[in-house]
């Protein structure tokens, strides 16, 4: 990109552009020749700006989203952990109850038949 003088009407204004020569290296596609000069075919140039802005657009909106599933893949998951947790100790809880329950059972006197 270059800053350049401009000629005419416009010459008191700052214009910017890019320098033909120099977008040939990476883009000659992009650069025509006429009349000895080179010079940068600025309706292509914008098309390929305006693509390559709604790629980058996609993909931002894309990384967003996946920012988005991974919160919540990452509550998810200590919401599992917690449950995890708490299902341990239900199930201890429910083993000690148990082994209560049968020591109670053993220690009762049998039940006289009717």
């Amino acid at each position: 990109m270059g800053q350049f003088a401009a000629r005419g009407i416009l010459s008191r204004m700052r214009r910017y552009g890019f320098i033909a020569q120099e977008l040939e290296k990476v883009m000659p596609e992009l650069v025509r020749d006429h009349k000895d000069r080179k010079h940068v075919v600025y309706q292509d140039l914008v098309a390929l700006l305006t693509l390559a802005s709604q790629a980058f657009v996609a993909v931002w909106v894309q990384q967003d989203r996946l920012e988005a599933y991974e919160a919540r893949a990452r509550k998810r998951a200590a919401k599992l952990k917690d449950q995890g947790s708490l299902l341990t100790k239900l199930s201890r809880a429910v083993t000690r109850l148990t082994a209560r329950i049968t020591r109670w059972e053993k220690s009762r006197p049998p039940r006289a038949e009717r």
